[in-house]
């Protein structure tokens, strides 16, 4: 009878190899996030879309965000905004293309590091801070992973967007007008297949 390779020994090698780097988070919404990601089940590096189970991430489903982008695009489309992040920016932007909500200087270099999540693939981590139309600026910190779907062409990036405790919420009549305003750090996460240069 042949033998079944183990399919604990891969999970159990991610596990050893996450505890040796460093953790680039700076709020325990994305270090929660994160180790959500990496408990899904999946087959290589990269799990489903389908995997994820809301009623067992219901306290992250606020500060969510799902990006996608469809073969042809030119930039990742809002998919899914989770009520704190729509509550603090002001309005709701599902639908609309992340980018538009960027200064131009930071655009391209945001669309390439996206872009490596899955080419790669690994996950992202982007601390940056949101500028408001009051002159308000909220300290952010962003972690995204890639999703596999049936779609070979659609890349989905899922994650979580967690502010500053005392700035997390909304002023009356203050709107976001730049995210990515100014961009503190960027670090990638070693899912497997190390990180990009």
């Amino acid at each position: 009878m042949k033998k079944i390779a183990d399919v604990g020994k891969p999970a159990a090698t991610i596990h050893r190899l996450r505890e040796t780097q460093p953790q680039p988070y700076k709020y325990e919404l994305t270090r929660r996030f994160t180790d959500y990601w990496f408990s899904l089940p999946r087959l290589g590096l990269v799990p489903q879309k389908s995997s994820i189970e809301p009623r067992k991430m219901l306290n992250m489903l606020p500060g969510a965000i799902m990006l996608e982008k469809n073969p042809g695009a030119d930039g990742f489309r809002i998919r899914l905004l989770g009520t704190r992040n729509s509550e603090r920016w002001g309005f709701e932007a599902t639908g609309a293309d992340y980018l538009n909500f960027t200064p131009p200087q930071h655009s391209a270099d945001i669309l390439n590091d996206f872009s490596k999540l899955n080419s790669f693939p690994c996950g992202l981590v982007i601390c940056s801070d949101e500028l408001y139309t009051s002159g308000r600026i909220v300290r952010t910190e962003m972690v995204l992973f890639p999703f596999r779907t049936n779609e070979a062409d659609q890349s989905i990036l899922f994650g979580v967007i967690a502010a500053e405790p005392d700035h997390d919420i909304m002023s009356e009549r203050d709107i976001l007008a730049t995210l990515n305003y100014w961009i503190n750090s960027v670090n990638f996460i070693n899912i497997g297949a190390g990180i990009p240069d």
